[in-house]
């Protein structure tokens, strides 16, 4: 792998305890970076001042075409922020987190770090290893996943955002065609399949963002192929068949991030909860995999809430189990290319 793998590479014992703070800041970026995104599109931006950290949205990394109103984009920065949450408090600090999201020219978020108390709690050695081990998986996943997994995830739920989980054969059924339903929808939608191409990769790119062929199961011959059928063909009846398959046969376990309301901070707040049981299923040896058109196009995710009997607004459904085959990394930009100075 090229260098646009790297930032997998991080070595946990080498927190620069006794530099600055902003070579501390830094170096929890390369967790940060690490986080899932729509498109694998990595759209977030940082900033370090002293002990403070900002956090905007990168509007070069926009997609008007899936995401008009940047909610898939702010619930990847959540998944971001989450990986900063846990690696700050792992290497003894402690966080404040403030939302700047009325009233200013671009919506921020600032994190302030300070040093934590001797007495604070520190997440484990493998909850930071499974940041390093994190991969989205889109292939088949096999047995059920246990009971306490489920209770587990429970309780990260919170009164305004909570996670939900399908696993009865009628239900998978059901939201597997709605997967399948939107998905057509969206590339009917000229900009969605334009836009999806420029981010689908060859399986020898050098780019730091976007998706390589061998992740979505693509060979790497047909794979510098793939863009090009993404942005002529509906991609979504192509693979109508082989999804419905995946989703009956292959899928255990649908889960859905749902939040009170659909604002930036609940997009923030459902990222922060997903990255939260990403990590967790990668501990217990899962996977998992976001599907966003049942939340993105029209009014698919009103058919979501009727499946998993919520009357919270979905913002992240995703498969779960455990998977048939390891997933390889996806690429990155390291920390120095997502700093700013500005």
């Amino acid at each position: 792998m090229g260098g646009n793998y790297d930032s997998w590479l991080i070595d946990i014992e080498s927190f620069p305890a006794d530099k600055s703070w902003e070579e501390r800041i830094k170096f929890l970026i390369g967790f940060a970076v690490l986080a899932p995104s729509s498109h694998n599109s990595q759209p977030w931006v940082f900033k370090i001042r002293e002990n403070e950290l900002f956090i905007n949205f990168e509007a070069s990394r926009d997609l008007p075409g899936s995401d008009p109103g940047g909610r898939q984009a702010w619930t990847s920065i959540g998944c971001a922020m989450e990986n900063l949450c846990i690696s700050s408090s792992f290497y003894g600090l402690s966080y404040k987190i403030e939302y700047f999201f009325v009233g200013t020219e671009e919506p921020f978020v600032k994190v302030i770090f300070e040093l934590a108390k001797n007495n604070a709690v520190r997440p484990s050695r493998t909850l930071m290893q499974a940041m390093l081990n994190r991969r989205t998986n889109r292939g088949a996943y096999g047995r059920k996943i246990p009971l306490d997994f489920i209770s587990d995830a429970a309780g990260f739920n919170s009164p305004a955002c909570r996670i939900d989980f399908v696993s009865d054969p009628a239900g998978i059924e059901k939201i597997g065609e709605i997967v399948i339903s939107s998905t057509i929808d969206a590339f009917r939608n000229p900009l969605f399949g334009q836009e999806l191409s420029g981010y689908v990769k060859s399986n020898w790119t050098r780019a730091g963002a976007g998706i390589p062929g061998f992740a979505l199961g693509i060979p790497a011959p047909i794979s510098l192929l793939a863009s090009f059928m993404v942005r002529r063909f509906n991609m979504g009846e192509l693979g109508a068949k082989q999804d419905r398959q995946l989703y009956r046969e292959g899928t255990p376990v649908w889960g859905m991030v749902s939040c009170s309301g659909d604002h930036r901070k609940d997009w923030v707040c459902a990222g922060m909860l997903y990255e939260k049981l990403a990590l967790l299923a990668t501990k217990k040896g899962l996977a998992s995999a976001m599907q966003a058109a049942p939340v993105q196009v029209g009014e698919y995710w009103k058919s979501l809430q009727e499946v998993f009997r919520t009357s919270f607004r979905p913002l992240a459904l995703f498969r779960l189990g455990y998977p048939s085959r390891e997933a390889r990394p996806t690429p990155r930009f390291s920390a120095d290319q997502v700093l700013i100075s500005r």
